[in-house]
């Protein structure tokens, strides 16, 4: 009797457990100082350096965008691509997971 309780209580805080980390998916993190979730997005522009780091500089507005993983795009700088990846919009950062070149002049509109 004495281990079906013990296995009893260990069920339930397992449980108990799983719940209380699965609640903040697709929230945000209350640890994080507000920053928001990265998103999916994808990104048009020209992969080049800004001081010391590889950037993709948006066709939209011209501002740069830090790539967090530069080593997936190392081999397109100087080309115009897209990238698709989590993004975190606020910090102006992407985290590629998808290039593809694209023609320059089918990019912009």
């Amino acid at each position: 009797m004495k281990r079906f309780a013990g296995l009893a209580v260990f069920v339930l805080l397992l449980n108990c457990t799983a719940f209380a980390q699965g609640s903040s998916i697709g929230k945000d993190n209350p640890n994080s100082g507000g920053a928001k979730l990265p998103v999916i997005r994808t990104i048009t522009g020209t992969v080049k350096f800004h001081g010391d780091e590889l950037t993709l500089v948006d066709d939209a507005n011209g501002k740069p965008w830090n790539i967090i993983n530069p080593d997936v795009v190392r081999s397109y700088e100087g080309q115009h691509v897209q990238i698709t990846g989590h993004a975190f919009v606020e910090k102006h950062m992407i985290h590629a997971h998808t290039v593809e070149v694209v023609k320059a002049t089918t990019a912009k509109k």
